[in-house]
């Protein structure tokens, strides 16, 4: 699947953004500080790659079209992927206007998974999909409380919940340097 199929597939699902941000880029012509932020991000934003056709398949059948993550059927390299094995706590931020995976879609993810309610954190930043990740307001007020409980959880002398038993490492993985 070529990367710029799978760009312009998203881009697609919302073109009225692509459009803005050239209006914007128009508006703010003259400001070099605007100009250069408009080129970082489009360097990045349009920078694609491709992804061999097989594994494409493979992921819109089992996990789009088969749903197989969420019912515990998903099986990768020949062992079950059980969401309810996962018991840490979790801190999930949604993008109030997040079009590629929407707060509902995320927040019901928390019900596969074996970590108890009460250690589930829920929050909605305002934005999009990469306003999550890259937005003034996402980076300033929703990811440093996410950030400080995380710490306070693994800070030195904080409170250990007894662990899961970890999966056994199957013997037969073919380790592979790094590149």
């Amino acid at each position: 699947m070529p990367g710029g199929a799978v760009l312009a597939n998203f881009i697609a699902i919302q073109p009225q953004s692509e459009v803005s941000r050239q209006l914007q880029l128009l508006e703010n012509i003259d400001d070099a500080a605007h100009v250069e932020r408009y080129r970082v991000f489009e360097d990045w934003f349009k920078h694609t790659q491709d992804i061999p056709g097989a594994f494409y398949l493979w992921l819109v059948e089992h996990l789009f079209h088969g749903n197989e993550l969420i019912s515990g059927d998903l099986v990768v390299d020949g062992r079950r992927a059980d969401l309810a094995n996962i018991t840490c706590p979790l801190f999930l931020l949604a993008g109030s206007t997040d079009h590629i995976t929407p707060p509902a879609q995320l927040f019901a993810a928390a019900d596969a998974v074996g970590t108890p309610a009460a250690q589930v954190t829920r929050r909605t930043a305002t934005g999009g999909h990469l306003g999550l990740f890259m937005g003034r307001d996402a980076l300033r007020d929703d990811w440093p409380p996410l950030m400080e409980a995380v710490y306070a959880l693994s800070a030195p002398g904080a409170p250990r919940r007894e662990r899961a038993g970890a999966v056994a490492d199957p013997g037969d993985t073919p380790r592979l340097p790094a590149p």
